[in-house]
C-alpha cells in the first residue's frame, strides 16, 4: 500500500541524505528538521516538507557520495569518515 502524498520516516531520511540515524536525531533536536508531520506509528514527514528542508537548509554536499548536510561542520565530520576509509 502506498500513501499519497509520500510520507518519509527517519530511516528514509538516512537513506536519502546519507546520514546516520544519530544525525536524524541531532537535526530534529537542533531544529534543522521541523516537527514531524505525524507520529504514528513512528515520526514521519510529508515529502514536500522534506523537500523544503533540503532546498533551504541542506546546502553542504559531499563530493564523494552526495550526502547532504546543514553545516560545514557536519560535512567535515562526514568527509573525515571517507578519508578513514581510503
Amino acid at each position: 500500500m502506498h500513501l499519497t502524498p509520500a510520507r518519509l520516516r527517519s530511516s528514509q531520511l538516512v537513506e536519502r541524505f546519507g546520514w546516520s540515524p544519530h544525525m536524524v536525531t541531532l537535526y530534529r533536536q537542533r531544529g534543522v528538521l521541523p516537527t514531524p508531520d505525524g507520529l504514528s506509528p513512528v515520526p514521519w514527514w510529508w515529502s514536500s516538507t522534506i523537500a523544503q528542508v533540503e532546498r533551504r537548509s541542506l546546502t553542504h554536499h559531499c563530493q564523494a557520495c552526495r550526502a547532504k548536510f546543514a553545516s560545514a561542520k557536519g560535512l567535515a565530520m562526514h568527509t573525515h569518515v571517507h578519508a578513514a576509509d581510503d
